[in-house]
């Protein structure tokens, strides 16, 4: 069992390759160091959500200034029907809802909670 390349705790579950100067670099992550790098682990495994919190609840604070033009940008999207998994805005909205769903629910900030229910609740007919 391989033993993560940054922190040096947790099990390996991610190998990177990196070629520089024409040598090739192996590394092995966890799912948090994975995270921190902007590489999707997948599911986390137990004991890596804790590990994977104060990162996550980083993210998500500094994400609460940019839901205002992330909301207009969804409203726009809906009103001209581009529901196209890979237009910005959708893609913006899966991962803040990545990161939600790995922080504890404690430590999502309240404007993004507010954020979701708005966008998660369909418009009055």
């Amino acid at each position: 069992m391989k033993l993560c390349d940054e922190c040096h705790r947790r099990q390996a579950r991610v190998y990177l390759t990196t070629l520089a100067d024409g040598a090739v670099t192996p590394t092995y992550l966890c799912g948090p160091c994975a995270l921190a790098r902007g590489v999707d682990p997948g599911p986390l495994l137990p004991g890596e959500r804790e590990a994977t919190s104060p990162g996550v609840a980083a993210r998500l604070a500094a994400s609460v200034p940019a839901l205002p033009a992330l909301e207009a940008a969804l409203r726009a999207a809906e009103e001209t029907g581009t529901r196209d998994p890979f237009h910005a805005p959708w893609i913006q909205l899966r991962e803040l809802r990545r990161y939600v769903a790995l922080a504890r629910p404690e430590e999502v900030p309240a404007p993004i909670r507010a954020f979701l229910e708005r966008v998660d609740t369909p418009p009055a007919t």
